[in-house]
């Protein structure tokens, strides 16, 4: 049994059906574009960097909040930065700096919860943050996801276990 496959719908003529398939696929070409379309205006780009899956997917990291698992995911983007750069201690780790105030710019959130967050990640074993006074900024040495337990991250229902 032979089954046609349904045709593309053309809204308002801006699709079209390629004449000859690339590759034995059908393929759809955009013929104009409207206010809504994802493109960079003149001069200005945008750049996208994919999010790891594995927290939001893992059985293991469902008791972490959605705000942890965010900001885990720009640590990580953060540590390859650092490991370019050539940013380790004395036995090799990576760190990298991450101050409380772009933290509350990235979440969208007050400087508490920004703490909460980040001891969050501390006490589920994905980070180890190491204080360095004197109003320098903290450092934070980010671990694999890889050695975290399966266990309950957020210890008293704020992430942190002062309560």
């Amino acid at each position: 049994m032979i089954c046609k496959a349904p045709q593309a719908q053309n809204r308002g003529g801006r699709y079209v059906l390629s004449p000859t398939p690339e590759n034995g696929l059908l393929t759809v070409h955009k013929t104009r574009y409207d206010k809504h379309d994802l493109h960079s205006p003149a001069g200005e780009s945008h750049q996208l960097h994919p999010a790891p899956q594995f927290p939001f997917e893992a059985p293991s990291f469902k008791p972490l909040s959605n705000e942890a698992k965010v900001l885990y995911a720009f640590i990580l983007r953060r540590a390859e930065l650092s490991r370019k750069n050539g940013w380790a201690d004395e036995y090799g780790r990576i760190y990298l700096y991450y101050p409380i105030c772009e933290v509350v710019a990235l979440l969208h959130c007050g400087r508490q919860k920004a703490v909460n967050t980040l001891r969050e990640l501390q006490y589920a074993g994905l980070v180890e943050i190491q204080k360095q006074g004197c109003g320098k900024p903290n450092r934070i040495y980010p671990k694999s996801y890889e050695a975290v337990p399966n266990t309950d991250f957020k210890k008293s229902g704020c992430g942190t276990p002062e309560g």
